[in-house]
């Protein structure tokens, strides 16, 4: 291209062995550029884009790759796992077609591996609030475990807490309602005695009122049956009045008046009365 070569090109060259120790292959393959002529060669580092390491080990045949991590003395996934990416971003950008986005330094290089290394964030990634958090989570795994720990603890005590915070409103409730129920029983009960008693009340004057009523319509009678001759129609209806044993006496006047006349006794009866 007629660009002086500098330290970025020694840094691709960084790039490409790194990517040959993650995967154990070169980003293009050496057979193909080789066939396709020194042009094609040129063309291709210029502008074909490679694949992510973590991508060219995922394409690798199961057979290959378990060897490949066995000799990393860690298993086929977690290989995979442990290139994606920081490792990826760190290649990708060592190997970029613009040197300007390439590491300045080897040195620059070397202190974003030991970021990696050290679970810190990488110059190569581009920075967001949640990847600094996991690269803070895994530099303070005890701190953060703990951290959990508490919190899960003060959450399961708030949750219990509020567990029999509504048990305990909830017994208050039933006590209330069950209390505020009976209250409401003997407010029933009260008024339906109180009616009963008014409507005994009730029955007992409208029974005395018809008594007096029935009182006075014989003792009228009994007068009539007297002016009549009819004595024995007369001694029967004062009869009629007469109280048993332990019933309240309601006669008056007239009733001893007429039962005077009845025996005879008229003079008497005016003498006294």
């Amino acid at each position: 291209s007629g660009l002086d070569i500098d330290t970025r090109s020694d840094i691709y060259s960084l790039g490409v062995l790194l990517y040959e120790l993650l995967t154990g292959r070169t980003p293009f393959e050496g057979k193909e550029l080789m066939q396709a002529g020194l042009d094609e060669m040129r063309r291709q580092i210029r502008e074909v884009e490679p694949p992510r390491p973590s991508t060219r080990l995922s394409t690798l045949e199961k057979a290959t790759l378990a060897t490949m991590a066995q000799h990393r003395h860690t298993d086929a996934q977690k290989l995979v796992n442990l290139v994606h990416g920081d490792l990826d971003w760190i290649v990708m950008r060592c190997l970029e077609k613009d040197r300007t986005r390439r590491y300045e330094t080897a040195n620059s290089l070397a202190d974003d591996i030991g970021r990696h290394l050290g679970n810190e964030p990488v110059a190569a990634r581009p920075p967001s609030h949640l990847y600094r958090l996991q690269k803070l989570i895994r530099r303070n795994k005890l701190a953060f475990a703990a951290g959990v720990t508490i919190a899960a603890l003060l959450v399961l005590g708030f949750t219990i807490s509020s567990w029999q915070a509504i048990r305990a409103m909830k017994a208050e409730k039933s006590e209330r309602a069950a209390r505020q129920a009976a209250e409401e029983s003997s407010v029933r009960e009260a008024k339906q005695r109180r009616l009963a008693e008014e409507n005994a009340h009730k029955a007992t004057e409208s029974e005395q009122s018809a008594r007096r009523l029935l009182y006075t319509a014989d003792m009228r009678l009994a007068q009539q049956a007297w002016e009549d001759g009819s004595l024995s129609h007369m001694d029967g209806l004062l009869e009629t009045h007469r109280p048993q044993p332990g019933e309240a006496d309601s006669r008056g006047f007239e009733y001893f008046y007429l039962q005077r006349l009845a025996a005879g006794d008229q003079e008497q009866v005016l003498y006294k009365h």
